[in-house]
């Protein structure tokens, strides 16, 4: 087992992972066999790592999180193995204020950590399929391109810079057993 820290120089150690892998000489490919491992490893995102703030004058808001992490396993007959995606610097989560995600609200709250948690999951589909030929870099940006590309599918963004006239504080990022938390 070992200990990466991806970020190295100029990237502000973005991620952080920790993998272990090995294949397996007993089996040719041609017999080989890929059970999916459909237990979740982690809770789901809690609604509190999400406090949203107005920035400036638009109708945008934005939730800085710190720590966002999730633990993604494969096991086939190709490897064995698990990372641990780490952020160490915060993410900004945008979305619009509209009807549908009012300032600050429980629901936007909510829907963020579900965004975050389907954004964890669709990665970790995708891990289980390249996690044996997958490098550190190529993890970090899959990891952060599935996050964002969750936002984006509903209105939002996802940005490692905070945006332009935003003053709101860093949130460190929670998981909790029951759902995605009570922030109603």
């Amino acid at each position: 087992m070992g200990e990466v820290n991806f970020g190295g120089p100029g990237t502000d150690g973005i991620l952080k992972a920790i993998s272990l892998s090995g294949k397996s000489a007993d089996c040719p490919e041609e017999e080989t066999l890929i059970p999916i491992n459909e237990e979740e490893a982690l809770p789901p995102p809690d609604c509190e790592s999400f406090n949203y703030s107005r920035i400036g004058n638009t109708n945008w808001q934005c939730s800085a999180v710190t720590g966002v992490h999730e633990l993604f396993t494969v096991f086939n007959w190709q490897c064995i193995g698990y990372d641990w995606g780490i952020f160490t610097q915060p993410l900004y989560f945008q979305l619009p204020i509209n009807n549908n995600y009012s300032l600050d609200s429980g629901s936007t709250k909510i829907e963020s950590a579900a965004y975050l948690d389907m954004a964890f999951k669709a990665f970790d589909s995708w891990y289980k399929v390249n996690g044996c030929n997958a490098g550190a870099p190529a993890l970090e940006q899959k990891l952060l391109e599935f996050i964002k590309d969750e936002f984006e599918e509903n209105g939002g963004n996802v940005t490692l810079t905070p945006p332009l006239g935003f003053l709101g504080k860093p949130t460190a990022y929670k998981v909790t057993w029951s759902g995605y938390g009570n922030c109603d």
